[in-house]
Order: structure tokens, then C-alpha cells, then sequence
């Protein structure tokens, strides 16, 4: 609660799923579209929910200013080269916007 709580009362949220999805249901959703979500947004402040150290990273990159709650999640064992191999991104997307 505390980390959606940073974002204060307005935001955008997204849900990157890496691990399980696509064996789940089939599909993935590419980076590139998560972030053209949160472009499509600015400048709301950004809570992205994901269990990859790799992914959260990457948010914070392109999004310095708006990331906000994201806690530290520790780096796999294969780092960079892990990311590759799994090819393109397994995740979902969760239209979350504009909480008031």
C-alpha cells in the first residue's frame, strides 16, 4: 500500500508480467507498447507492478521523473544476457489510469 501510496492520488499503473503469462495464455505484450501506453499519459506519475529486476530498470530509465513505490528487486543471475536469451517480453497489460 505504501508504494502505490507515493504516487500520490493520480497516476497510471501497469502490470508487466515476464515470468508466466505466455505460458499461461499465449501471447505477450512488447516493451514498446508499455511504453507508448505511458508516453500516451505523461505526466502522470508511473507504478508499474512486474517481478523483473530488468524490466522495473528499464522503466526507470525512460521514466526518471514519473516512476514512484517501485521497490528494489534483486538482479538475475544471468543479468543483461538472461534478458536476451528470453527473446521478446512475456507480460500483460493493465489499464490502471487516473486514480482519484
Amino acid at each position: 500500500a505504501a508504494n502505490v501510496a507515493a504516487c500520490g492520488r493520480a497516476f497510471v499503473a501497469v502490470h508487466m508480467r515476464r515470468t508466466d503469462h505466455t505460458a499461461m495464455f499465449g501471447d505477450r505484450t512488447p516493451d514498446e507498447a508499455f511504453f507508448t501506453f505511458l508516453e500516451e499519459r505523461a505526466p502522470l506519475p508511473i507504478f508499474c507492478a512486474t517481478d523483473n529486476a530488468l524490466t522495473l530498470r528499464e522503466v526507470g530509465r525512460r521514466f526518471p521523473l514519473r516512476l514512484r513505490g517501485a521497490a528494489p528487486i534483486p538482479e538475475p543471475a544471468g543479468g543483461e544476457a538472461e534478458r536476451e536469451a528470453e527473446g521478446e517480453a512475456r507480460h500483460t497489460m493493465y489499464k490502471n489510469q487516473e486514480y482519484c
